[in-house]
């Protein structure tokens, strides 16, 4: 999937339930969606890898053709599974055409057999920048310091009819700035935004051992690209740096019709905080104008980078950001609690994050689910007859009839189990091609995930007795009390703390004696609850 994807997550399982609602202040949309596979003979099983199109063609480059990365250095990105063929698939012929990269000269040819590369496309050019992988130049696995230009409907043609050299459709700039991956390619206008990624050069080791040189680059880069026959340049580069809001990479970037009617780019989520390795749980917004963190959102679902669809609705001024499952450190159990867990497993969560005409944020899990534990490592792609805006947001208003083919989702990763990167179970990359429909509907049974009401801190997690509880109360409460549960539901304990004002609290249980093994522990505070689970040893 992507370089490091879990650096030192050396973390104990938790869980925490929140409150779920179906209440909103927000205006519901009318819309549901629908996925229906899409049988596509000899369709190649790829992850993390870059696409452009051209009418109802794929163009499909890079990536890997295997599952979730090892946790073994010796075999994380092996040479062996990655993509050595350039791709041509078209869904409404359910045809698939390939060309091997042997005829491409070394540097392109091994730069597109790396993983998570940026990519955008600007008209019939599809551009792509960095990515990750073994180099057999180099003798080790490195960041390519390259941007390719592919001239899209020429290769498709190429590929097509068997010709022998593919060379003359690509051109090559060598420059470190390019040296990115696992960050995202988009356009705002005529300029080229590279947001956030890293720089990795070296074999991948998950107990930091000194295998690897490893550099977020903190940054928005912005760029023009001039092309004049085979030369390609960068122009007018400049870039935006801040090692807090920016450190971000193998996240979602999706983009925005804001407010005011400007178009931009929002980060979801991404990895790894400053202090801890888990997910960043807040966006940033991109504009031509500079960037905003919005730190009073939290984005519970939906945190490594999945297949994402964007909506605008100008009827209303609302921005639907959806996301189709993926990897995330939250997901909403069979009753409808919002679980975590700090080793971030894979999930079957659909959800959309919308942005209202007053720009307030609300999240919310669609009923519709990932058929199985999938979508990472995914794109979502476009029907071509979807009318769109020029930063390819879909217009939603216009969106003729009751059942619209909105796109497809094609590849990415299927795992059999939720958390196997600590165990020797394998993933794989998936083949399938899922149709994605909108249905218009006037009923709604979406529910709204609220933010987190109390706050809750158990620690230390595991325990071998004493417990520190912080939590904060969000008005005065006559009834706080705290229960440990085993996960049978047998209470082993009840503590009542009376009467607390609001505002930020912690105490000391003294839960020695305690069953080895997962227990609950419940805080109580008026209406208010929630429960972690905790590990006692």
């Amino acid at each position: 999937m992507n370089p490091l994807k879990f650096k030192n997550l050396l973390v104990a399982f938790t869980a925490i339930f929140l409150l779920v609602s179906s209440d909103s202040f927000f205006a519901q949309p009318t819309f549901n969606l629908q996925l229906i596979p899409q049988p596509i003979p000899n369709a190649p099983a790829l992850q993390s890898y870059a696409y452009g199109t051209w009418g109802d063609d794929w163009l499909l480059l890079g990536g890997r053709v295997d599952g979730l990365h090892q946790r073994q250095p010796f075999a994380a990105f092996d040479e062996a599974s990655q993509n050595a063929r350039i791709y041509v698939l078209n869904p409404v012929l359910a045809q698939v055409w390939s060309a091997p990269l042997s005829s491409l000269p070394v540097a392109i040819a091994e730069q597109l057999r790396a993983t998570n590369l940026e990519f955008v496309q600007r008209d019939s050019t599809l551009y792509l920048i960095g990515g990750y992988g073994y180099s057999p130049t180099a003798a080790d696995h490195l960041t390519h310091p390259q941007l390719l230009a592919v001239q899209i409907p020429q290769i498709i043609h190429a590929i097509k009819q068997a010709e022998p050299n593919l060379a003359p459709y690509f051109q090559m700039l060598t420059d470190d700035r390019m040296a990115v991956t696992g960050g995202q390619l988009e356009l705002l206008g005529e300029q080229f935004y590279l947001v956030g990624g890293q720089r990795f050069d070296g074999r991948y080791n998950p107990m930091n051992h000194p295998t690897f040189v490893q550099e977020y680059t903190d940054q928005v880069r912005i760029f023009d690209i001039s092309q004049k026959g085979d030369t390609l340049a960068l122009e007018h580069y400049r870039a935006w740096t801040d090692a807090n809001h920016l450190h971000r990479r193998d996240y979602n970037l999706v983009p925005q019709i804001f407010p005011n009617g400007q178009p931009g780019l929002s980060i979801f989520s991404g990895v790894f905080q400053l202090a801890e390795d888990i997910p960043w749980l807040y966006p940033v917004d991109i504009d031509t104008g500079g960037y905003t963190p919005r730190p009073g959102f939290k984005q519970y679902l939906n945190h490594y980078h999945c297949a994402t669809a964007a909506l605008f609705q100008a009827s209303t001024s609302d921005m639907h950001s959806i996301f189709f499952g993926g990897m995330a450190q939250y997901f909403l159990d069979t009753s409808g609690n919002l679980v975590q867990d700090a080793n971030v497993p894979f999930v079957n969560t659909i959800a959309r994050v919308t942005r209202d005409a007053k720009g307030e944020l609300e999240e919310v899990k669609l009923p519709v689910e990932m058929p199985g534990l999938t979508g990472a490592g995914a794109e979502f792609i476009l029907h071509p007859n979807v009318p769109v805006y020029a930063n390819g947001v879909v217009k939603l208003d216009e969106l003729d009839g009751d059942s619209v083919l909105l796109g497809y989702i094609f590849g990415g990763i299927r795992s059999p189990q939720a958390n196997i990167f600590f165990t020797n179970i394998p993933s794989t990359a998936e083949a399938v091609v899922y149709a994605v429909w909108l249905q218009r509907s006037t009923s709604n049974q979406q529910e709204v995930v609220v933010q987190n009401p109390l706050g809750m801190l158990v620690s230390p997690n595991p325990t071998t007795g004493d417990l520190l509880i912080n939590y904060n109360l969000p008005e005065a409460s006559s009834t706080v009390r705290i229960r440990i549960w085993s996960a049978s539901g047998q209470m082993l304990g009840e503590f009542d703390e009376g009467e607390q004002t609001a505002g930020p609290h912690f105490l000391k249980l003294e839960a020695t004696g305690m069953p080895k093994g997962f227990l609950l522990v419940n805080i109580v505070a008026g209406t208010q609850q929630q429960t972690q689970k905790v590990l006692f040893e």
